[in-house]
């Protein structure tokens, strides 16, 4: 029977390839023990990485819908926010310019007119506002206000009003100049656009809408409400406590008005609170299934860790023994 044998020499290569097997079995086990990530994820998804790149493809998806959708919902906090600052304006000046030209009243028409002047200012300011790069409420123009300045819609009022001599026709003219279509101020206070911003397509197929802009009924009517009032500041507009309670009738309508639009869009936030948890659970849910594949198993490593340890102590053990073979040792 014949014997095989290996020589010195290729035990000792066969000896030095397998310890390079060993050590790089014992880095690679190391660092998926400390990453929890497996290293070689090739071999072990065969070359199918399929599933892996379908579930980076929908992570990717969701990232772009969270972003979207914390944007939108810092802009709808805006508009909360600049809404519900106006009802309280509004609210607070309604009640006595309704009582304009009661004798028993501490504040006369001419402070009042004042007061709804500032006010006005400060409804165009809000309703120029931005958030998150984007005009609240300017319909899909994100660039630029909603509104030309309140001295502007003042100016152009002033011109629609001169030679008027009674307080209806005064009201009449303003609130006409506000809420028919395609009136002075479509034409020449509002600059933004009539198209909505459109929904936000990033947070999935239920998508919430803010359609809404600056020339919402509500909006006008609390802003035809001010501007009267502010036209009492003239000296000469005939009848001016008569204008004052009609303007305070009105703002007290747009009260009402305000309050339904928050309404509005805080369902319209609800819903996109709603869309925005189903997406971070499906991310979630995804997560888990990229870790399935990608993760090493703690305990499985650890093992195979330790199994690879012994066997390369084994192999340094076995290759101390065979350095120090020879004969002259054997025989004596």
């Amino acid at each position: 029977m014949g014997v095989s044998s290996i020589g010195d020499l290729s035990r000792g290569l066969l000896l030095r390839q397998t310890q390079t097997i060993l050590k790089a079995d014992l880095s690679r086990l190391s660092a998926e023990l400390g990453t929890g990530t497996r290293q070689d994820l090739r071999a072990h998804v065969q070359g199918d990485f399929r599933p892996l790149a379908a579930i980076d493809q929908r992570v990717s998806l969701l990232q772009a819908r969270a972003q979207a959708g914390q944007e939108t919902a810092l802009v709808a906090e805006a508009m909360q926010t600049a809404l519900g600052s106006l009802g309280t304006a509004v609210q607070d000046i309604a009640p006595n310019l309704l009582m304009a030209g009661d004798a028993t009243r501490a504040v006369g028409t001419g402070t009042l007119a004042r007061q709804a002047t500032g006010l006005l200012d400060q409804a165009v300011a809000a309703l120029n506002a931005q958030a998150a790069g984007r005009a609240l409420f300017a319909g899909a123009r994100s660039d630029g206000p909603a509104l030309a300045g309140a001295d502007t819609m003042l100016a152009a009022l002033r011109q629609e009003v001169d030679g008027l001599t009674d307080a209806a026709s005064i009201r009449d003219r303003v609130f006409d100049w506000f809420d028919a279509p395609g009136g002075g101020f479509e034409t020449q206070a509002y600059q933004g656009t009539t198209d909505p911003p459109g929904p936000v397509t990033a947070t999935g197929p239920e998508t919430p809408e803010i359609a809404f802009n600056a020339t919402d009924p509500a909006l006008r009517q609390m802003l035809g409400g001010l501007a009267l009032a502010a036209l009492c500041a003239d000296a000469d507009l005939p009848d001016r406590d008569s204008v004052a309670a009609m303007a305070g009738a009105r703002l007290t309508g747009a009260t009402v008005a305000l309050s339904d639009l928050q309404g509005d869009l805080g369902q319209i936030q609800t819903r996109m609170e709603q869309a925005m948890a189903a997406n971070a659970a499906e991310r979630g849910t995804l997560d888990l299934a990229r870790s399935d594949i990608t993760g090493a198993d703690p305990y499985e490593t650890a093992t195979a860790l330790q199994d690879s340890q012994a066997r390369l102590e084994t192999l340094y053990t076995i290759t101390a023994r065979l350095s120090r073979l020879s004969l002259a040792e054997y025989l004596s």
